[in-house]
């Protein structure tokens, strides 16, 4: 099914959480600097992958682990294929998204 929204998206060299807008479409995940970008930034094969939450164990909200409260990542199976974290704003976007 087709979904789309906005997700923080962790950048693979610097580490900071970068907004951008997603597009689940079949097994593809398009994402692009904003909505109305006409061309997508990359694109997230999901064949193979698995999507898990990530958890945070500690509850004192004034730990950065609050960035962390309504992340998820895509894992692929296959060694060496890197890791894409995300984050959603609220925790049925992130529900939505895993789902």
């Amino acid at each position: 099914h087709n979904y789309s929204g906005y997700l923080y998206k962790r950048s693979s060299d610097s580490n900071k959480w970068q907004l951008r807008w997603f597009t689940l479409y079949q097994n593809l995940l398009f994402y692009s600097e904003g909505e109305a970008s006409a061309k997508p930034s990359g694109v997230i094969m999901l064949e193979g992958c698995y999507c898990e939450r990530l958890i945070t164990t500690n509850t004192n909200t004034k730990n950065k682990d609050t960035d962390k409260q309504f992340c998820f990542a895509i894992t692929y199976r296959r060694e060496n294929q890197r890791q894409y974290d995300l984050k959603a704003e609220t925790e049925t976007s992130c529900k939505n998204w895993i789902d």
